[in-house]
C-alpha cells in the first residue's frame, strides 16, 4: 500500500469513528453499542498483531504496509474510542 492508500483508510475511519459517537449521543443505548464496537476492533488488532506473520503473507502484503494498516487502526481506535468516551 501507497501512503495515499493509509490516508484514504485513516480518513475512512475517522469518517466511521464520527458516526459511531454520533449515534452514541443521539441515542441512549448507542453509547453501548460504540463501546462493543471498538472492543472488537480492539480484539481484532490484537488478533492481527499475534498472528501477523499468517495474515500479511495470506494478504500478499509487504510487513511495512501491514503494519501501517495495524499503526492506522490503533490511531482511528483511539481517536474514536475518546470522542465515545467523551460523549
Amino acid at each position: 500500500m501507497t501512503k495515499a492508500h493509509l490516508i484514504a483508510l485513516f480518513g475512512l475511519g475517522c469518517a466511521a469513528n464520527t458516526l459511531i459517537s454520533w449515534l452514541a449521543a443521539i441515542h441512549p443505548s448507542g453509547h453501548a453499542i460504540g463501546k462493543a464496537i471498538y472492543f472488537s476492533l480492539v480484539i481484532a488488532l490484537l488478533f492481527g498483531l499475534v498472528f501477523d506473520d499468517a495474515i500479511y503473507s495470506a494478504l500478499k502484503m509487504e510487513q511495512t504496509s501491514y503494519y501501517g494498516l495495524l499503526g492506522t487502526i490503533v490511531l482511528t481506535v483511539v481517536l474514536g474510542g475518546g470522542l465515545v468516551w467523551l460523549s
